[in-house]
């Protein structure tokens, strides 16, 4: 009886984590009804590749790595993350899945081809990142004053 309820128990949880799974790597974000913006909500916080200033640091996402994978910016310096991949990408702090050694450095959710992702960076040290969708791939912005 006892081995019953533990393998239903674990089909469960294989279960959940295998949903959870497919909606990280499959569902788009507008599917999920959060990030598209409408006239009444806050502006989206993704652009397109045609918002890139020249002045901009930019780092690449493509589907080897970052590009460059380490970049040093003033305090203050806006980075922007650009999706080259053939899939989604969520660039965010270090550790992965908690993303805490510098809050706020995490979009939330996934950006597609194409998209643009910013973050100002307002404090000195040394940040590591990953994709969140790809924990293996791995960066470092270095701040300075």
């Amino acid at each position: 009886m006892n081995k019953k309820i533990i393998i239903i128990l674990l089909c469960v949880i294989v279960l959940v984590l295998g949903v959870y799974a497919y909606k990280l790597a499959f569902v788009k974000p507008s599917d999920a009804g959060t990030s598209q913006a409408d006239s009444n909500s806050e502006p989206a916080k993704f652009s397109t590749q045609d918002k890139i200033l020249p002045t901009d640091v930019v780092v690449k996402v493509t589907d080897n790595g970052f590009v460059p994978d380490s970049v040093t910016v003033k305090k203050g310096t806006p980075v922007v993350w650009l999706n080259q991949t053939s899939s989604f990408v969520w660039p965010a702090s270090d550790p992965h899945p908690l993303h805490t050694d510098y809050p706020g450095f995490d979009p939330q959710e996934p950006f597609k081809n194409g998209e643009t992702w910013a973050f100002t960076f307002d404090r000195v040290g040394n940040w590591g990142y990953h994709n969140h969708l790809q924990p293996s791939m791995k960066g470092t912005v270095h701040v300075t004053e």
